[in-house]
């Protein structure tokens, strides 16, 4: 009833006004567990260098309370998730820096001892009643480095989501960033791209009211993988060069997706470089496999 109300009020609004409601209301976001940003005296934001940290957790977002275990290495971990290569100071002073965050304290004791992992609910934490005083809000300051800045093939980032767990797919191949097409489900292969972000599983793809981006070369369609694969390139290496690209697709067909970290799905153990080597080795492996391939069919025996 509280819908068809909302629909009987709209259709007396002009077109253009209900265009403009319409637009405002899809291009509104969900975050998704795990999702972090910054908040800096009243702005929140994923793309903010520095500021108190903030974290999607359970459906709402709070704070992070500063404390011992909270070290360099977490930090670097918060920055990764937001793109950046590390972090250059962090601290407790969060109200004095960065202003008074209302947002109450969700996890407490924050440990990651591996400084190369991706996505800061990967590493320890205690969210059982976590109490601490605003002055202890967790702060982190960001080097202005980007981890794409030194890109790899197959490498993965999300761009231009709302949230850091959201956006348009883009690929690096071939000294290029490119996007992928998707025509038809492939729900596995969105999974993937997320474990590779260091989030456990997608959540929705392809409904993300994103602008394409036109002056990109599309590198892959409809890629068919499964859960067993870890990378990105281990479901589809890049191309071989530019004039390679899919031709068959256009921009309005750019995978999105949305990921999420499910802390009841175990640990994932993505890195930084966890993949980074991935397209040479699947590259390699089919070269040495055509090489076998044209000596058999040349009647040439191979001795191992």
């Amino acid at each position: 009833a509280r819908s068809l109300t909302g629909t009987a009020h709209m259709s007396s609004l002009p077109l253009v006004v209900m265009i403009s409601l319409l637009a405002v209301v899809q291009a509104q976001s969900e975050p998704e567990n795990g999702a972090i940003r910054f908040y800096r005296n009243g702005d929140s934001s994923k793309t903010l260098q520095s500021g108190i940290l903030q974290v999607y957790y359970k459906n709402s977002w709070g704070n992070v309370c500063f404390n011992s275990s909270f070290t360099k290495s977490s930090a670097d971990v918060v920055c990764h998730q937001l793109g950046f290569t590390s972090a250059s100071s962090f601290s407790s002073a969060g109200k004095a820096s960065f202003g008074l965050d209302p947002n109450p304290p969700l996890l407490q004791n924050v440990v990651c001892d591996n400084s190369n992992l991706l996505v800061m609910l990967q590493c320890a934490y205690n969210d059982s009643n976590p109490v601490c005083a605003h002055s202890d809000d967790v702060t982190v300051t960001c080097n202005s480095g980007k981890l794409w800045d030194t890109p790899f093939d197959a490498m993965v980032r999300l761009v231009d989501g709302q949230f850091v767990t959201e956006g348009r797919v883009e690929i690096y191949c071939n000294e290029k960033w490119g996007t992928v097409c998707e025509t038809s489900d492939h729900t596995d292969f969105a999974n993937v791209i997320c474990q590779q972000l260091g989030y456990t599983n997608v959540v929705d793809w392809d409904d993300l009211p994103i602008t394409d981006n036109s002056t990109q070369p599309i590198w892959m369609k409809d890629v068919d993988c499964d859960l067993s694969k870890t990378c990105v390139a281990f479901c589809q290496t890049c191309p071989s060069s530019l004039d390679d690209a899919i031709s068959s697709c256009n921009h309005t067909q750019d995978m999105t997706v949305k990921c999420t970290y499910d802390t009841s799905a175990g640990n994932r153990n993505h890195e930084i470089n966890t993949c980074k080597y991935a397209n040479e080795a699947l590259g390699l492996a089919a070269a040495i496999i055509a090489t076998i391939v044209i000596f058999s069919i040349c009647g040439f025996s191979i001795i191992v």
